[in-house]
């Protein structure tokens, strides 16, 4: 059984170069402030690498707190006893 590609149209075509341009020339300013802020970044990084590890870790917890809490009211919902449902 043969495949059909699908129909894309031609200002679909343009609309993802045009896309695409917006990306690279936003990646070079970023960059452009990343170099031309440098000094300021080199002086912050460790507060900022800091405060990344430990959102990190907030959202881990809270991930397990999350599926730990779910599973036992799953567990609770799904028992056959009423007063735990």
């Amino acid at each position: 059984m043969q495949q059909v590609a699908p129909f894309i149209p031609p200002w679909a075509k343009w609309l993802n170069g045009i896309f695409l341009v917006c990306l690279g020339l936003g990646i070079l300013a970023f960059c452009g402030y990343l170099y031309y802020f440098r000094e300021t970044l080199i002086l912050y990084a460790p507060f900022l690498l800091q405060a990344a590890i430990t959102t990190f870790l907030i959202s881990v917890f809270s991930l397990l707190l999350a599926v730990i809490l779910g599973a036992i009211a799953t567990w609770a919902r799904l028992h056959p006893v009423p007063p735990l449902r």
